[in-house]
């Protein structure tokens, strides 16, 4: 297998720069690890096979990963550095499995490349030596897109993504999302097959036979969710129903601007594709212009109380002007993520990838839906998942342009803006305020 020592060296990475952290016990980075998921996985192996889906919540999402790390714990026992190193292994498959889906539209080399922004990305190298819901989302999330771009519909492969997003929504609700791209695949599908048929003699079978089971299996996240809602009252578990859970948009200007500060990477990446004239296209200016509107509609400044508060960007608008306290820099940044998603939708589109185009924009609008409800505005929520819309995205047109030549520069800046972000994060500031501690007890 050629890729395989590309795996070997993603392998290699990821175990250098997450195993050491594995056993340290105090970095400041385990607050929901002790608070809400090593409870729960305690309390759910206590009564384990059963699972009480209000009392097990401990967090504000299903207990479907905490009833996982409990059944594997039969085996394991349910000491710390067990359940940290199985989380660790489920955080190691997310990039494998995205790299190896990278690679069905890329070479070998160019898929490591573009893998190794999130491989070393700091929220999710943190959330791969805790034992927290991030990464388990985050691989079931690549594996279902991954079916939804690559697999058929009809036939039990076509009830992979369906089934997939179900154990999504099991893990975290918000990911719900999925059945969007879901369906859209589906009538795409249906669509496809009544203009192949429509002129032949032949007479096809009928669309339930085809189509039923991933028809079935997509619209069961809905079922679970109505389930949910129906136990908790809500989105959420009853406890957490006042802190996190409000209707607004400052969760997207945060999100766009995110998309703002690591998009243009990948676009550059892809510059030999993007003529000058797209640039000043309908469709580019106005996304742009929707992202400008979006960020004036919420407050958005930096507001703890309110939920604001947590990551790297709320530092910035701590020191720029607001008027009516919605943020100059969500007005600047944002306004560039719309552009950015924007282009690489028209790109897709342009090159006859119309399909691919439509389950892109609609598994990227999806997701960012969901963040309307979401009262807190936390930067680990929002960069992962766009690296991985970035990266596929560029992929799929890389992987269908003839001859042309990626230009690696961009996203190399990228990697060693990740890294350096991640060693400054995880390494040095727990050791320098660990060094100001003693030092101040001196």
């Amino acid at each position: 297998m050629k890729c395989l020592h590309w795996i070997l060296f993603l392998v290699l990475i990821h175990v250098s720069l997450t195993f050491p952290f594995i056993w340290i016990q105090q970095t400041g980075l385990d607050f929901d690890e002790k608070s809400f998921y090593i409870p729960a996985i305690h309390q759910i192996r206590s009564h384990w096979p059963q699972v009480d889906m209000v009392r097990d919540s401990f967090a504000a999402m299903p207990p479907g990963y905490p009833y996982f790390l409990a059944t594997v714990s039969i085996f394991t026992g349910t000491d710390l550095i067990a359940l940290r190193l199985v989380n660790d292994a489920v955080s190691l498959s997310a990039i494998v499995l995205f790299f190896l889906w990278l690679g069905r539209y890329l070479s070998s080399a160019n898929a490591f490349l573009f893998t190794l922004p999130l491989a070393l990305n700091y929220f999710f190298l943190r959330a791969s030596f805790r034992v927290v819901t991030d990464n388990a989302g985050l691989v079931l999330v690549v594996a279902a897109l991954a079916c939804l771009f690559l697999l058929p519909v009809s036939g039990y492969r076509g009830t992979a993504a369906g089934i997939l997003s179900t154990m999504v929504v099991a893990t975290r609700q918000l990911h719900l999302w999925l059945v969007a791209p879901g369906l859209l695949q589906l009538f795409l599908a249906g669509s496809e097959r009544e203009t192949v048929t429509s002129g032949s003699p032949v007479q096809a079978p009928a669309w339930w036979k085809t189509y039923g089971l991933g028809l079935i299996s997509r619209l069961l996240p809905l079922v679970l969710i109505a389930y949910l809602i129906y136990l908790w009252h809500g989105l959420v578990p009853p406890r957490w129903q006042v802190v996190s859970t409000q209707i607004s948009l400052a969760p997207i200007s945060y999100l766009l601007a995110v998309a703002g500060l690591t998009g243009p990477f990948f676009l550059l990446s892809l510059w030999s594709t993007i003529r000058r004239n797209l640039l000043r296209d309908g469709w580019v200016i106005g996304a742009m212009l929707l992202g400008f509107t979006v960020t004036l509609v919420s407050p958005n400044t930096y507001d703890y109380a309110a939920g604001r508060w947590g990551g790297f960007l709320w530092l910035f608008v701590l020191h720029m002007p607001a008027i009516d306290h919605r943020s100059i820099f969500f007005m600047l940044f944002s306004p560039i993520g719309t552009g950015t998603i924007g282009l690489i939708f028209r790109l897709l589109w342009i090159s006859g990838q119309r399909n691919e185009a439509l389950l892109w924009g609609c598994s990227v609008c999806g997701w960012m839906s969901t963040f309307v409800v979401n009262r807190q505005v936390f930067h680990r929520y929002y960069e992962p998942m766009l690296l991985v819309f970035f990266a596929i995205g560029c992929a799929c047109l890389l992987g269908n342009i003839d001859g042309y030549k990626l230009r690696r520069w961009p996203i190399l800046v990228l990697i060693c803006l990740e890294f350096t972000v991640s060693c400054v994060e995880i390494y040095f500031k727990p050791l320098f305020l660990e060094w100001k501690w003693i030092v101040g007890g001196l």
